[in-house]
């Protein structure tokens, strides 16, 4: 017997230990169960397939020898590392069409190029135009409540003062205060934006419009206000109950239309972009993980 040939029924001997039968084994790579009486005597090799079969049971096995039979059958190391790759580039096709967004970082210096195009669906970029990944690491600049990865970016309300149509959406702003008595770290911060209008128990002439955004995360401040606005004329002595429902609704939409796309943003606040969502996993050539926020 051969060494090629005696090594291969030691590899083989070990593949039945786990396996219990010869029938098991050979029901398992395609081959007839008389087969595996006369591999084990070494006086034939199986075909180049099967060898690659029997690598495969082996490595499904727990085995630390895949290797061996598939280098019998032919295949250099070389090979099975670009099989591996083209295996995982296959598990994280994206199906149907896509459309490549533009992929930056921010630093100290401002916003930079982080890398190739990701490969996004496009039935979720409403506006590929506007829409950009931003990259956050560690090492990133000026991010300070936002979770690693690539954040999905819609930037088509930069700079937008008219929050209304932004009540309830998932949104990164730039938060830059001037007063040195303020709590939060300057950067950019990423939340669910809410527009609060709060009325006075007892002084039904008063009446508060907040915005604020929620955090996404449990470990940071539960919110941020980026702007308030107190109504001189309030509710007009309209009182806060059951009765006056329909009333009270009126004169708040009186207000909201009145302050209307002016509405007084904190100084050093400014709305960046809608929140698209965010991908998780290997960000260097494509995209496994999806979170999108609505």
């Amino acid at each position: 017997m051969r060494k090629k040939e005696s090594e291969f029924v030691n590899h083989l001997k070990k593949l039945l230990d786990k396996i219990d039968t010869h029938t098991k084994l050979a029901k398992s790579v395609g081959a007839s169960a008389s087969r595996i009486p006369e591999w084990m005597k070494g006086d034939r090799l199986p075909s180049s397939d099967t060898l690659i079969k029997l690598g495969g049971v082996a490595l499904e096995l727990g085995l630390p020898d895949p290797f061996f039979f598939w280098a019998l059958a032919g295949v250099d190391t070389q090979t099975l590392r670009k099989m591996a790759d083209r295996v995982q580039e296959r598990q994280y096709e994206l199906a149907g069409p896509t459309v490549p967004i533009a992929r930056f970082r921010e630093t100290e210096h401002g916003r930079e190029d982080a890398g190739p195009p990701v490969p996004l669906p496009l039935e979720f970029v409403p506006n590929p135009g506007t829409t950009i990944c931003l990259d956050i690491s560690d090492e990133s600049f000026g991010v300070v409540d936002a979770p690693h990865g690539l954040i999905i970016l819609d930037t088509c309300v930069l700079g937008t003062a008219d929050v209304r149509a932004l009540d309830g959406r998932v949104v990164m702003v730039r938060y830059e205060p001037e007063s040195p008595s303020v709590l939060n770290k300057r950067g950019l911060y990423m939340g669910r934006l809410r527009i609060e209008l709060m009325q006075h128990g007892r002084r039904h002439d008063w009446m508060q419009i907040t915005v604020k955004l929620l955090s996404l995360s449990p470990w940071t401040p539960l919110w941020i206000t980026l702007g308030l606005y107190e109504d001189p004329q309030g509710l007009r002595g309209i009182p806060y109950n059951y009765e006056n429902d329909e009333a009270r609704s009126r004169r708040l939409n009186e207000i909201l239309a009145r302050v209307g796309s002016n509405f007084p943003l904190a100084e050093g606040v400014q709305i960046m972009a809608l929140v698209l969502g965010r991908l998780t996993g290997n960000r260097d050539t494509t995209v496994p993980n999806f979170a999108y926020h609505k």
